[in-house]
């Protein structure tokens, strides 16, 4: 994770309230509560109004919980990345990998042949004048 000192404005603070305290009492207070069940659900659009509000009037007292946001989306994001990668790794690659092996190629070159004696490749070496005029 990053050590790197960051700073925050008033217009990051109210930019979270506002989103978060939307969602919160737009989608979880009241669409998917009044879809389910035909009310509203309080718990969540009680605290949803109280950013939106805090938002538009302190949005400074947001400093903290913004922070706190910050650290588990970054949490987050670490650990979803190494999921992620670790299943295009096992899923593209590895399987691709194991089918050149069965069927014998060796793009590298690493196999050691009977009549070879060192895994050294002799340098295609270009001379400096084919550079001079290149097109």
């Amino acid at each position: 994770m990053k050590n790197e000192i960051q700073i925050h404005s008033n217009k990051d603070y109210r930019s979270f309230g506002l989103i978060v305290g939307s969602v919160l009492l737009l989608i979880f207070g009241l669409a998917l509560p009044y879809w389910k069940s035909q009310q509203i659900n309080i718990y969540f659009t009680i605290p949803g109004g109280v950013l939106i509000l805090l938002a538009l009037v302190f949005p400074m007292v947001l400093k903290y919980p913004y922070l706190l946001w910050m650290k588990i989306g970054e949490i987050l994001g670490f650990i979803n990345t190494r999921i992620i990668l670790s299943i295009i790794f096992f899923v593209l690659f590895a399987p691709f990998g194991l089918v050149r092996r069965l069927i014998g190629r060796d793009s590298l070159g690493l196999q050691l042949h009977a009549n070879d004696e060192t895994y050294r490749k002799i340098s295609t070496h270009v001379e400096i004048k084919h550079m001079e005029r290149p097109f």
